[in-house]
């Protein structure tokens, strides 16, 4: 099964990983992040990660499940959170990147490329 990110109409995000599972991923608020260190958000710290996933994530990504993901999925998740903390002016050239990268689904990248999405 391929990992894609698919951005949907109410800027949630649809990450599904390696294994066939999918999370639905909002926008972290403000309250998301207490006790969360946003620096330590940047630079992927896996702790941090996994807390904020867990508060984040329908159905909740748990420790455990982050644990057992391949470097790969974990990426994928990553790079779900770089979408969310960019500036509106770089979310378009962070959608050209996920296409290149392969995340979006082929509907998804033909809308990129029309600049649609």
């Amino acid at each position: 099964m391929s990992q894609t990110i698919k951005i949907n109409q109410d800027n949630t995000l649809t990450v599904a990983v390696s294994s066939g599972e999918s999370f639905v991923l909002r926008e972290p608020l403000a309250k998301d992040m207490d006790g969360l260190g946003q620096d330590l958000l940047k630079i992927k710290h896996t702790d941090t990660v996994q807390k904020l996933l867990g508060r984040i994530s329908s159905p909740p990504l748990t420790r455990l499940q982050y644990g057992k993901l391949s470097l790969s999925d974990a990426q994928v998740f990553n790079t779900a959170l770089d979408f969310f903390s960019a500036p509106p002016s770089a979310k378009a050239e962070i959608r050209a990147s996920l296409q290149e990268l392969g995340y979006l689904s082929d509907s998804e990248s033909a809308l990129a490329a029309s600049g649609a999405v």
